[in-house]
């Protein structure tokens, strides 16, 4: 899925057991970090929206589901690698 800022989009590459580390599409490199670690069930959908903070993201399970927040710092460690 595209995620992020307009201006700083990235790609996570959801499956049911795991969620990439974000790839930064303007450097086109992977960002720094270990990406979303296991969550413990199969996710079954994911959601993410921008905030004042960084991006948020919903990890949907059958039984239960998680909020996961990549602050802006994250997302904007490909600036300048370009």
């Amino acid at each position: 899925m595209f995620a992020g800022p307009v201006e700083r989009p990235v790609l996570l590459v959801c499956t049911r057991e795991s969620v990439s580390r974000p790839w930064d599409l303007w450097s086109q490199r992977w960002l720094e970090g270990t990406g979303i670690t296991g969550r413990g069930y199969a996710v079954q959908a994911v959601a993410a929206a921008t905030d004042a903070e960084g991006l948020m993201m919903a990890l949907q399970g059958e039984d239960r589901c998680d909020l996961v927040r990549l602050p802006h710092a994250l997302l904007d460690a490909g600036r300048g690698r370009e």
